[in-house]
């Protein structure tokens, strides 16, 4: 059963979309360990034909200024 309105747990804008972020990101990396393709893509390209494929898509050049400044560069290139 769903909590009420009242129950719900209120949180920031900014820190809902660090949980979607976090959770696309862990999904790629898992398909990855279970040897299935990882894509990447623009923001511009149609989600649907990637979820049609089967593929785990990242969205670096959307999270790029981030993932430099976590040094993790070099992990989202392998």
């Amino acid at each position: 059963m769903s909590e009420s309105k009242e129950t719900q747990e209120k949180k920031e804008a900014k820190v809902v979309l660090r949980e979607i972020v976090d959770r696309v990101y862990q999904s790629a990396w898992d398909a990855k360990k279970r040897g299935e393709p990882v894509g990447w893509s623009s923001s511009k390209f149609p989600a649907e034909i990637a979820e049609a494929l089967g593929l785990a898509v990242c969205y670096p050049e959307n999270q790029a200024a981030a993932i430099s400044a976590k040094h993790g560069g070099q992990r989202m290139c392998e």
